[in-house]
């Protein structure tokens, strides 16, 4: 899937590295509250799948110009009975970050979710310390919807996690007139 500036591939074999490479980063487990992943075999059998219909599905974004790895989004807990995911995006490369990429990755994924696989809700939790995530979802159109008070612990203390989400009418609002990505006028 092609925006503007970024593309969303599938993971490939070759981007495990850089992706244990993030994970393995301090201030990257910090903001994003990832699980511990144990290496790059750990890695690999979690983010590529061979099912017709995964649980999961893990996407690279990659710079348009470059085609280098810059981050990741992920549909979990993908719930094809009820229409329901939830979504996360991280910037890997923080070079690469607080430059509207992870917006436009989560639009492109939310296009994905929402018109190829047919889902109607996406959901997403954003620690409290994860200001990057939170300003990205909201101009994406995803509401706050619940607070789990002290819900993580992180850097020695508790911190309020927030449940976000977007309905697909939600999404299809914000998205009149640009053929299937959302406008940033419009969020």
């Amino acid at each position: 899937m092609a925006g503007d500036s970024i593309l969303i591939r599938a993971v490939e074999e070759n981007d495990v590295d850089v992706i244990d490479k993030w994970r393995k980063c301090f201030d990257f487990k910090e903001v994003y509250c990832f699980k511990t992943v144990f290496g790059t075999d750990d890695i690999m059998s979690e983010v590529v799948s061979d099912k017709k219909f995964p649980c999961d599905i893990y996407f690279m974004i990659v710079d348009k110009e470059y085609k280098n790895p810059i981050g990741e989004c992920i549909l979990s807990h993908i719930d094809y009975t009820n229409k329901t995911c939830l979504c996360s995006v991280y910037i890997g490369d923080e070079e690469m970050r607080d430059k509207g990429y992870g917006s436009e990755a989560i639009r492109l994924t939310l296009d994905f979710a929402f018109n190829e696989l047919g889902l109607n809700r996406a959901g997403a939790w954003i620690s409290s310390f994860n200001k990057y995530g939170m300003k990205c979802f909201k101009k994406c159109g995803f509401k706050v919807e619940g607070i789990m008070r002290e819900g993580i612990y992180s850097d020695g203390r508790y911190h309020d996690m927030y449940f976000m989400g977007i309905l697909k009418s939600e999404y299809n609002v914000a998205c009149e007139g640009r053929d299937g990505q959302c406008s940033k006028e419009n969020m």
